[in-house]
């Protein structure tokens, strides 16, 4: 998430989570829309729009869901998540926890996320959107 919204690497906290009921779906860019068309934003916060824009959710690709984790030391928490669209290829699916954290080199999450940021206030300067902090 700090990549996403160009934090430092510091800002990388969280805590292991499991979501029951739901697997962990791989796709590779390829199965991606080739143009996708926006929606209109409804979340203003600029945190928000940076995330849906890497997740494609204002693309129609994910879908946001509410849902309920639970924590190592056995805590339930409420968070958002994203959902595959049906009828989108995987290209695989991880059922269990064993799986790592960075599927690819870290460095190129790095790469992709600011590539993404920039394209999105290069998008929002064009389209003279405002978005709030």
């Amino acid at each position: 998430m700090a990549y996403i919204l160009g934090r430092p690497e510091t800002d990388l906290l969280g805590e292991k989570a499991v979501l029951t009921g739901y697997s962990l779906g791989i796709q590779h860019l390829e199965q991606t829309p080739d143009k996708p068309s926006p929606k209109l934003p409804k979340s203003t916060s600029v945190q928000d729009l940076l995330r849906k824009n890497w997740e494609l959710v204002d693309y129609g690709w994910y879908k946001e869901i509410k849902v309920s984790v639970k924590t190592q030391d056995g805590k339930k928490h409420q968070a958002t998540t994203v959902r595959i669209q049906k009828g989108q290829d995987l290209e695989q699916i991880i059922d269990d926890d064993q799986y790592r954290a960075w599927l690819q080199e870290q460095e190129l999450y790095k790469i992709a996320t600011s590539k993404s940021r920039l394209d999105f206030y290069q998008n929002q300067k064009r389209s003279n959107s405002s978005v709030q902090d």
